[in-house]
């Protein structure tokens, strides 16, 4: 006996076409529509930046949703509040250059630089190679966080007898306290230092933000005492604490 070809009942074919018309077939069902990918979840979205808030409104309308009018009103929220932490960013943008702070001038420029602002301090000497490294790299950083104050004053005005073997020396100060000191170049990467060793020392201590940053090198030694970090690199000799010989 021989068998017969087995037919695709799920096929669309001119003669299944027929068979479900007189009722022998079960009619195909109706193909569904494409579900919209998920608007991100709402923890997410509170980490996103003004202009991908934006990006994500315009998605949001194209793609619709069942629950659209209410997550363009969360995306508008959020976005709004990014737009005028921009203004406030601003707003407080009121430095962006590498100035000169003298002994006199000490107190005025830098214990007295303004509540919550951070102040970044280059104890220098003119014609030193390493100081003129990061001379440079802070002029670029204070142009990129200008609502941190970089400042730079000649170590042997400053600070009398200030020992060349410290330079270069940054100072992070805020409010009138000492944050943390880097003291030498090897506490800052090395001769030469690079920016982005510098950025990732800065950050660390707060005294300007990044996304991320690395950890402290396993070479240099951190050591906190009475709230100030004071970061050199593991080897080196003695230096100077941080006194109030550096205000006026």
């Amino acid at each position: 006996m021989s068998m017969g070809t087995h037919q695709d009942t799920a096929e669309d074919t001119e003669f299944n076409a027929i068979l479900r018309e007189k009722g022998i077939l079960p009619s195909l069902p109706k193909p569904t529509e494409a579900t919209p990918p998920p608007s991100p979840g709402r923890d997410l979205v509170q980490e996103m930046s003004y202009s991908q808030l934006t990006e994500e409104l315009e998605a949001l309308e194209d793609r619709g949703g069942v629950n659209l009018e209410e997550d363009m009103k969360f995306l508008e929220l959020y976005r709004r509040k990014r737009l005028e932490e921009m203004r406030e960013a601003i707003r407080k943008a009121k430095f962006g250059s590498y100035g000169e702070v003298t002994k006199c001038d000490w107190t005025r420029s830098v214990s007295n630089a303004g509540e919550g602002v951070n102040v970044v301090v280059h104890l220098a000497q003119k014609g030193n190679k390493a100081c003129t490294v990061v001379d440079q790299h802070l002029q670029t950083l204070a142009a990129r966080y200008p609502t941190v104050k970089f400042l730079r004053g000649e170590a042997s005005l400053c600070v009398p007898n200030f020992p060349d073997s410290n330079l270069p020396t940054i100072i992070v100060y805020c409010e009138g306290n000492v944050k943390a000191q880097y003291v030498g170049s090897r506490a800052l990467g090395g001769y030469p230092c690079s920016i982005g060793d510098l950025e990732q020392r800065l950050a660390k201590v707060g005294a300007i933000s990044l996304a991320e940053m690395d950890e402290t090198d396993d070479n240099t030694r951190v050591e906190r005492s009475n709230g100030v970090t004071r970061i050199r690199a593991s080897g080196t000799g003695r230096y100077r604490q941080a006194s109030d010989s550096y205000s006026d």
